[in-house]
């Protein structure tokens, strides 16, 4: 599930290597952090959803001239700002 479709390069290349393998991939349009999309996108599978795994991260940008120790580690409350699940 995506929110912003599958139309780019790198999209069209993992599908076709999965679908290679013999997989098949339900391409679901959706925003996680809105439950009507994600309901509507259950009910578009082939098969019963199980359980969801979001991908979530936080980015940086600092020129790496400047770049510390400490501003590439990430702290538990970093961790946890990205971690908990848009969707109960």
């Amino acid at each position: 599930m995506s929110r912003s479709g599958y139309a780019d390069d790198k999209s069209k290349y993992v599908i076709k290597q999965i679908t290679a393998l013999g997989c098949h991939i339900d391409l679901l349009i959706a925003d996680v952090t809105k439950p009507a999309d994600v309901t509507e996108a259950m009910q578009k599978t082939t098969v019963p959803i199980v359980g969801i795994i979001q991908g979530a991260m936080v980015l940086r940008v600092s020129p790496s001239a400047r770049c510390s120790r400490s501003a590439i580690t990430l702290s538990v409350p970093d961790v946890c700002m990205a971690a908990p699940a848009k969707y109960p």
